[in-house]
């Protein structure tokens, strides 16, 4: 069931007025988000959260001056925002003159996340004097135990949040309880950033850290953070160096075998289509490969890890499509099997998936059938790995926390945020772990949380059916996570429907009251019993298609009310 709400405009306010240069739609738009002020939306670089807020950054900068001349190994994640991380730092160290610095980013099929015991003994041959963990390490308690054993230093940097007891390490994390830094959304390529300005401050180079704000801006994207201020502002600093061709070699190279053109790329872009193949690297092989083709020196060298990029993200798709008809499949045999109606909850396993692509399959299902959903593949040692994905008013981690709290044999490891979750168990113990989950999302879930809401912007009227109501659109981004991109709602004569590219609907539409036809296309949906000629309630975005030589007004449909 979809509920269809409008967003609530704030009045307002007596105290400021909107500048001139904001118009009439924007100022609409605005109002109904987290728009207090003018300066919300005055995106300078001076207005993101002062360094000097961050206090845990001082005893962090000082351990990294300590071993400049010393052996440092970044350690990474295998997503998008553990690789810019990882780039990042890797980046700005050289810059500060530190020589002996190398990476390594776990095999995730082997030795899995985070700072785990394994790694650090896998690490014996490189030797380093000290660890900086990106976008992990906060629940590493046992791998920083052992580090320390063998007189390693370690920094974590990390985003996520840390459970009741925390790594003996020097510790930077926003979400660390006694941290007052109000930076709670950043993406660990923020965290990693923020350090890095730090230092920069140290060593009189504040400006080093801004040459890569491209890395900041693909990582704080492809994350799904929350887009506070300081997140927009990151991700618009991202996307001017880009446009302006300032970018690193491998992001154009990126660029250029997505098809897009650097001067017209947008946040879109980022998250769509450029993340997702250097998520394949991690995925299906090694996330070093994305590493590499960001941090490489020459375009010619990226943009022959970028087609690799490309040839793996195409593998994939294959095999993602396959698991995401099984698991489909195996939806349909619960819905049979409890009489049309599914639990409040998806929990789906086979000892042929891969493991790499199991968050993508839930994070499909749980838009298709709107619950939480998990999916599982064989891992090594009899275990199987998890991966979770949630809808808003279920929190993943504190669910699986909940589960560990009362039956502390049952997960072996689990982490993550209130949207997205990973775990590891036995397989043995699966049917254990689905009844557990199952008696919480019972408690927790009802019909209200089920019920999947579209929450839109209200009626575009119909003189802003045009391409400037578009670009401005465009333009008064970045949107994402908490800053969400408009969303219309508006009925429409239906003037034609067809299928292109044999699972895509396209449609013409002609608004009400208005002789304008406009092009609108539906992804992954068949037509409907629609007869050309009636009115059809859509909730669309306002989008501009660049694939023709003159741009033209295109809806990109999100829901057609049946």
């Amino acid at each position: 069931m979809t509920i269809i709400e409008n967003r609530t405009i704030k009045e307002e306010s007596s105290s400021w007025q909107w500048p001139s240069s904001i118009p009439p739609l924007l100022r609409k738009i605005y109002s109904s988000r987290e728009v207090n002020s003018p300066d919300d939306i005055n995106y300078v670089l001076s207005n993101i959260l002062p360094i000097s807020h961050f206090k845990e950054l001082d005893q962090a900068v000082d351990l990294l001056v300590k071993h400049k001349k010393n052996k440092i190994l970044v350690v990474g994640d295998f997503d998008v925002d553990g690789a810019t991380s990882t780039s990042l730092v890797l980046l700005c160290l050289k810059d500060f003159g530190f020589k002996d610095i190398d990476y390594f980013i776990p095999d995730r099929f082997k030795l899995g996340y985070g700072l785990s015991e394994e790694l650090i003994h896998s690490l014996d041959p490189l030797s380093p004097d000290m660890i900086i963990t990106v976008d992990n390490g906060i629940t590493s308690i046992e791998g920083c135990k052992l580090a320390k054993e063998k007189n390693i230093d370690v920094l974590i940097t990390d985003h996520h949040i840390p459970g009741e007891d925390l790594p003996d390490a020097t510790l930077v994390n926003p979400n660390l309880n006694q941290c007052s830094f109000k930076g709670k959304n950043l993406a660990g390529v923020g965290v990693a950033f923020y350090l890095m300005a730090a230092l920069g401050k140290f060593y009189n180079s504040h400006r080093t850290v801004l040459k890569y704000l491209d890395l900041v801006a693909l990582g704080t994207v492809a994350d799904l953070v929350k887009l506070d201020l300081t997140n927009r502002i990151f991700i618009k600093y991202g996307l001017d160096l880009m446009r302006s061709s300032k970018c690193l070699d491998g992001i154009k190279a990126l660029a250029n075998i997505s098809n897009i053109k650097l001067e017209e790329i947008n946040e879109a872009d980022l998250s769509y289509r450029i993340a997702p193949k250097i998520n394949a690297a991690g995925r299906m092989e090694d996330m070093a490969i994305g590493i590499k083709c960001l941090t490489s020196s020459s375009y010619s060298k990226a943009n022959d890890l970028a087609n690799r990029l490309e040839k793996i993200n195409k593998r994939r798709k294959l095999v993602q499509g396959k698991m995401s008809i099984e698991a489909d499949n195996m939806v349909n045999s619960i819905d049979i099997l409890k009489a049309s109606s599914l639990p409040n909850i998806i929990s789906l396993y086979r000892d042929d998936w891969h493991e790499g692509v199991v968050g993508i399959v839930a994070s499909k299902l749980k838009e298709k059938y709107y619950r939480p959903v998990f999916i599982f593949a064989s891992a090594e040692n009899d275990m199987i790995k998890g991966s979770g994905r949630s809808i808003p008013g279920f929190h993943l981690r504190d669910a699986l926390a909940e589960i560990d709290t009362g039956n502390p044999e049952l997960i072996s490891k689990f982490g993550g945020h209130a949207m997205a979750a990973g775990l590891t168990i036995k397989q043995s113990n699966l049917e254990s772990f689905n009844k557990e989950i199952k008696k919480i999302c019972d408690k927790y879930l009802d019909e209200e949380i089920l019920s999947h809401k579209l929450i839109t912007d209200g009626q575009l009227d119909k003189s802003k059916f045009t391409l400037n109501s578009a670009k401005l659109i465009l333009d008064g981004g970045p949107w994402g996570q908490n800053f969400p991109e408009p969303l219309f709602d508006n009925f429409f004569i239906l003037v034609s429907q067809s299928i292109v590219g044999n699972t895509h609907l396209k449609m013409v539409l002609n608004p009400l009251g208005s002789s304008s036809k406009i092009d609108a296309i539906a992804f992954n949906k068949l037509p409907g019993s629609w007869q050309i000629g009636t009115k059809i309630r859509i909730i669309y975005k306002l989008k501009i298609n660049n694939y023709f030589d003159l741009p033209r007004l295109q809806l990109i449909i999100i829901h057609i009310e049946e």
